[in-house]
């Protein structure tokens, strides 16, 4: 097992030349996200909220692929930002749901189980881009 210096060096070794594509990258998933959420929290109401959640988890799960593919050496496209909506839109959507509403349902029992429950729930999209034949719940 590394320290937490080797790991820090490692990770700035692999963005010494990617910095830009990265930040980029970033601020691309970050603007998009923001016009979504403002766009349907003051265009539609605030109790909408869950719905603008919902219509960027695919988003989330763009930015989660194109920083994994980096660190397995693979270059930043910010293209990939937006495979979530291009391939397998159902199946991202629904699981997101799904886990959403599993977390959800272990909050209400108590707070711990709930914590303990989103810390197994977080690897779900990095499980859906390396077995794409998973539905669902497998991938929960």
């Amino acid at each position: 097992m590394d320290t937490n210096q080797g790991y820090k060096n490692r990770a700035l070794a692999n963005l010494d030349k990617a910095w830009a594509p990265a930040a980029i990258a970033t601020l691309i998933f970050y603007v998009v996200t923001l016009a979504i959420t403002y766009s349907i929290e003051f265009g539609i109401g605030s109790e909408y909220s869950l719905l603008a959640t919902l219509i960027t988890l695919p988003l989330s799960y763009g930015i989660l692929v194109l920083f994994l593919d980096f660190a397995r050496g693979e270059k930043i496209e910010n293209s990939k930002l937006f495979d979530g909506y291009k391939y397998g839109f159902q199946r991202i959507f629904t699981t997101g749901l799904l886990q959403l509403i599993y977390t959800v349902l272990w909050y209400l029992l108590l707070i711990i189980p709930g914590i303990i429950k989103s810390y197994s729930y977080s690897m779900t999209y990095y499980i859906l881009k390396d077995n794409p034949e998973l539905k669902n719940n497998a991938a929960i």
